[in-house]
């Protein structure tokens, strides 16, 4: 929350190394928070674009967009 506050983000995502988290999603303020995963077991780069791919759909939902 500091570093959304001092970067003046509306939005702040926090990653976690591991599939065993409980993801969620809070708004406090002016600031939504949430969590995703990347998972270090397996194979790295489709973890890396799930992240991507999750990323891009939390965004696009939460704003609104069909793309």
């Amino acid at each position: 929350m500091t570093y959304a506050v001092a970067k003046e983000c509306r939005e702040a995502v926090l990653i976690y190394p591991s599939s065993n988290i409980r993801t969620f999603k809070e708004t406090i303020g002016d600031i939504t928070v949430r969590t995703l995963v990347f998972p270090l077991e397996g194979d790295l780069e489709v973890a890396g674009n799930r992240l991507i791919e999750n990323l891009n759909t939390s965004f696009l939902k939460d704003n609104g967009s069909n793309a």
